[in-house]
């Protein structure tokens, strides 16, 4: 989607600091859920989002090692890593991060991920937009 909303607002369909401002709310909101989700249901919380996970075996153990680990700087990455984007926000929440800490940093992590997938979207619009117009005649045809 992220890439499509660059896209869209390379080759003048969308307004980029509009879908940019959304996106980045967006992500921050969902992950004050699971915050507060995990703030206040613990490591049930966590244990139900790896259970749903592709490796549940190693995924509580990996993912409460890489945030003991990296703290609130794990927020910062935590979008771009299968998983630990999911169990990040429970994790601050179990491991009681201030809400401050954890907006500065979560905020900071979806800005480096939307602008990075939407931006990719935008200087590749034209690309992506070829792409597209195949895969339809592909379908249609």
């Amino acid at each position: 989607m992220l890439l499509a909303a660059g896209a869209l607002a390379g080759s003048g369909r969308m307004d980029l600091a509009l879908a940019l401002g959304l996106a980045i709310i967006a992500a921050i909101v969902s992950d004050l859920f699971w915050y507060y989700l995990g703030r206040y249901r613990g490591s049930r919380v966590l244990k139900l989002l790896c259970r749903i996970s592709l490796e549940p075996d190693s995924c509580v153990r990996r993912t409460e090692d890489v945030f003991a680990r990296h703290d609130a700087h794990a927020l910062l990455i935590a979008k771009f890593v299968p998983g630990l984007n999911t169990a990040a926000p429970a994790l601050a929440g179990i491991f009681r991060m201030p809400v401050p800490r954890f907006m500065l940093f979560d905020g900071l992590g979806a800005f480096l991920w939307v602008t990075t997938f939407a931006g990719l979207g935008f200087i590749f619009s034209d690309q992506l937009e070829q792409i597209a117009a195949y895969l339809l005649r592909w379908a249609v045809g």
